[in-house]
This record gives structure tokens, sequence and C-alpha cells, in this order.
């Protein structure tokens, strides 16, 4: 494929990719809307807690090998039979090994959280296949069927979780829903994939795969690191209502950076790998401009999400969540930070894995977990939870600004130029309230809002005219 009809296929794969993503994200804040109003903040925290544990199991039935496949230079249908059989059949031992915990759990007296953990295990039944078959189309670049699972997942979350909230299942309610859009999103990919599990798994072409999967799940193991410790210190530091508040405002953060996640590791690394193979694209002048401007695009969208989080958080959380979770609002500020940041360090992760760097990263992501605990550990408890949030959110920030700029080294981007594609929308939107805030705390920062949002579009404009002047600009 020559550069020119990929860069066309790749934008409106973008096109597709985001109104898919927003159109999911959409309907996951209704269901959350809808479910705010029937649960309490502890049924989140609970639900948290339990995902704590089962989350480390994800890892663990693909063994990698849906991100491996995807970064292989080799054409990689013909294994992918093997692979969907082996995360079958890992799903399945893993399903078990949940029950076996929530078992121990209850045994231990974690009674709320042990029939959650159950309950998720069944989920990851499915995940692991319908990841396979999901890489599979991001790889045949056919992403309208992936943005089709994503919305019927979206569906069946809303419907079931919605629905068992309703009947009076309480905080299973959330697990439910998620076991619905697992099941819904991992059939919708198999079949678009046309992908069965096979009864002779080839087990040697799947060797040199594995290699890298193995540097996937330990990826993954150390980002289930990080992204589990910050509960377990806040629930027992706090208890478990501060974790639902947290976990509320955490996940309406990162809405944003999941959407963009969706673009960047559904296009960055399947675009890099077909570009590369084909000889179209090399760790050259067109690698570093094509990532300079996906990271100056998905910058400008993070930071006027992240300007509204920082200067509207009351209002946000009162509209979707109510008055119970006026907790959550406080803490979406700070950890709105971080999920800026995580955007940039989910372009990062595709540029490291295409130009080989795995290693890279990995090591990256253990720095990141080894400084969090600590210090999230020693922080002094009259900060309380906002002062644990604050750890977690700069380290993360920093975590991502260190891979964001090995990541445009890699692809031979000056970093000066990749720190002010990345970093610059974040300045120019949030810089302007934070000042008029501390000028007039009495709603300077509502009057920094429109100048910020100016200075964004100011910027998307020059943006605009830089693809359209070759990036001369």
């Amino acid at each position: 494929m020559s550069g020119a009809p990929l860069r066309r296929q790749l934008e409106r794969a973008g096109l597709l990719l985001a109104g898919g993503a927003l159109a999911s994200r959409l309907i996951q804040a209704l269901a959350y809307a809808l479910l705010a109003r029937s649960l309490a903040p502890a049924d989140f925290g609970t639900l948290a807690l339990a995902a704590v544990a089962v989350n480390a199991l994800q890892l663990l039935p693909g063994l990698g090998l849906g991100t491996a496949l995807l970064a292989q230079p080799v054409e990689p249908r013909a294994m992918a039979r093997s692979a969907v059989t082996l995360a079958l059949l890992g799903g399945g031992v893993v399903a078990l090994l949940a029950g076996a915990i929530a078992w121990r759990m209850r045994a231990h007296g974690a009674g709320p959280v042990a029939p959650l953990v159950a309950l998720l295990g069944v989920a990851l039944l499915f995940q692991a296949p319908g990841a396979v078959a999901g890489a599979l189309l991001d790889r045949e670049l056919r992403f309208g069927a992936r943005v089709a699972a994503d919305v019927l997942s979206a569906l069946a979350y809303l419907a079931a979780s919605v629905t068992a909230a309703f009947l009076g299942f309480g905080a299973a309610a959330l697990a439910i829903g998620l076991i619905a859009a697992a099941a819904t999103q991992s059939g919708a990919t198999l079949v678009q994939a046309r992908l069965l599990p096979t009864t002779a798994p080839d087990l040697a072409a799947l060797r040199t795969t594995a290699k890298l999967g193995a540097l996937v799940v330990a990826m993954s193991l150390l980002q289930w690191l990080f992204t589990s410790i910050d509960l377990v210190v806040i629930e027992r530091r706090f208890g478990r209502e501060a974790v639902g508040c947290y976990s509320t405002a955490l996940q309406l953060a990162l809405v944003p950076a999941t959407a963009l996640g969706v673009l960047s590791g559904r296009i960055a690394l399947p675009a890099l790998v077909h570009a590369r193979r084909g000889g179209t694209l090399t760790t050259t002048a067109a690698a570093a401009s094509g990532f300079r401007q996906a990271c100056s695009v998905a910058a400008l969208l993070a930071a006027a999400a992240c300007a509204l989080f920082t200067v509207a958080p009351q209002p946000i959380v009162a509209l979707l969540y109510g008055e119970r979770f006026a907790g959550a609002a406080s803490l979406l500020p700070i950890v709105a930070i971080g999920a800026f940041a995580k955007v940039l360090g989910a372009l990062a992760g595709p540029a490291l894995l295409a130009c080989g760097r795995a290693r890279t990263a990995c090591g990256v992501l253990l720095a990141q977990v080894g400084l969090a605990l600590p210090l999230a550990t020693w922080m002094p408890a009259e900060f309380g939870v906002a002062g644990v949030a604050l750890i977690f959110s700069a380290v993360q920030a920093g975590a991502c600004i260190v891979a964001f700029v090995l990541g445009a080294r890699a692809l031979a981007l000056p970093q000066a130029a990749a720190l002010q594609a990345g970093l610059l929308p974040l300045i120019a939107g949030v810089a302007p309230s934070l000042l008029l805030h501390a000028w007039q705390p009495q709603g300077g920062g509502w009057y920094g809002l429109p100048i910020g949002m100016a200075l964004l579009v100011a910027l998307a404009a020059r943006e605009r005219r830089s693809w359209h002047t070759g990036g001369s600009e």
C-alpha cells in the first residue's frame, strides 16, 4: 500500500473511530448517570476494589497475543485461529481462578467484594478471544467493524447494568453490565473477523509472537499495578466511600483519554507497521511529521476537556452523578492533569513498540510504579484523598512525558518539536483560568475558560495550515 492511499484510508478511519468513540462514551456516560441515581458511592467503590484483583487476571488469558499479532511485520491471519484458541482456553482457566479467589475472599470476610470478583471473572472468559479478533481487524484496517462492536458493547452495558440496578442487584449491577459488554464485543469482533477457534493450535508459529506478547503482558501488569495501588491505598487510609468518589472522578477525567486512546491505539500501531513494511515510512521526517501531527490533534482535544474539568468540576459532577458524589468534584481537577498526560503516553506506546523499544516502555512503567507507591504511602493523612490523587497524577504525568519524548526520539522527531506539540495545548487551555483564578478567586477561572478555548482554536487553526503546507509551519 503506497503512502498517499494509506494516509487517506487512515484519515477516514480516524473520523470513523472518533465518531464511534464519541457515541460509545456518550452511551457509557448515560449509563453511569442513570446508575448514580440508583447506586451509592460505596457500590462503585466495591466494584473498584473487586476490579483490583480481577484486572491482574485479565492480563493472563490473551498472553498479550492481540497486541503482539498487531505489531508483527508478517501477515498475522495464519496465526490468529491458534491465538484465539489459546485465548479462549486461558479465559476459561482465569474465570475459574477468579471464582476460587472469590471463595477465599468470602471465607476471610470480604463479603461485598467476593461476589463481584466471581462475576468479573466471567467477563474475562469473553475478553481475551475478542482482543485477538479485534487486533486482527485493526491490522487489516477494518475499523468500521471495530466501531460497530464498540457501540454494541456500550449499548449492552447500558441495558444490562441499568436493568440490574432497577431490579435491586446493587453493586452487582455494575459487574453484570461489564459481562454483557464483554460478551457482546467479543462476539461481534469474532464474527466480523471471521475467526473460529481451532482444535489443533500451531504453537510453533506462535513462539515468536509469544516473546513480544510476554513483554506486552509485563507492560500491562505494570499498568495494572499503577492503576490498582491508588485504590488500595485510599481504601485503607480513607474508606470505601472515598474510593467511590476517587474512582468516579478518575473515570470521568479519563473519558477523553480513553476515547483518544482508541484512536491512537487502533490507528498508530497498525499505521506504523503497514507503512514500515511497505517501505513508505521509516524513522525519518515522514514518521516524525505524522507522529507530531497526531500528538498535536490529540493534545488539543484533551486540553479542552482538561480545561473544563479544571474550571467546572462541581457543576459537571452534580449534573452527571448528583449531590451524593460531591466529594469527586474536588478530585477532578487533580486527576485531569494525569489523564491529559495519559493521552501522550498512549501515543508513545505504539511508537516504542513499532520501533522495537518494548523494553524501554517497560522500564518507564516500572519506574512509575516504584515512585508512586512509596510517595502515596508517606503522604500525610491531613492532605486526605486529594494528596494521594496528586501523587499518582503527578507521577503519571512525568512518566507519560518521558515515554512521549523517548517515542519521539525513536521516530527521529526533535524533542523540542515533540514537547511543543504535546504540552503547548495544555498550557494554552489551562493557564488563563489558573492565572485569573489566582488573581480573582471568586469566578476568575470562569473568565479564563473562554480565553483558553480561544487559544486552543488558534492553535488548531495553525495546525490545520501546517497540514496544508506540508508541515512547514
